[in-house]
């Protein structure tokens, strides 16, 4: 009931939610980073079991905002 598609394959870039590695590796930041904005519920994530996934939606708002992640994804 979460509104999401999530794909079985395919394109990190296509697919509705992506790895923790790969919102690191697009944002230029961490991966622990993005495990501690998924902990302290700045970034909403799902969980399926130790599997964390987060929303292609929240990935967008995150380039979208300012601030160092965002000025890391625009220099790509």
């Amino acid at each position: 009931a979460l509104g999401l598609t999530v794909c079985r394959r395919g394109d990190a870039m296509e697919r509705e939610t992506q790895s923790v590695a790969e919102v690191a590796a697009r944002l230029g930041v961490h991966e622990n980073t993005i495990r501690n904005w998924v902990r302290s519920g700045e970034v909403p994530a799902i969980r399926l079991g130790r599997k964390v996934l987060v929303p292609r939606v929240v990935i967008d708002r995150l380039l979208d905002r300012p601030g160092p992640a965002s000025a890391k994804a625009a220099a790509q």
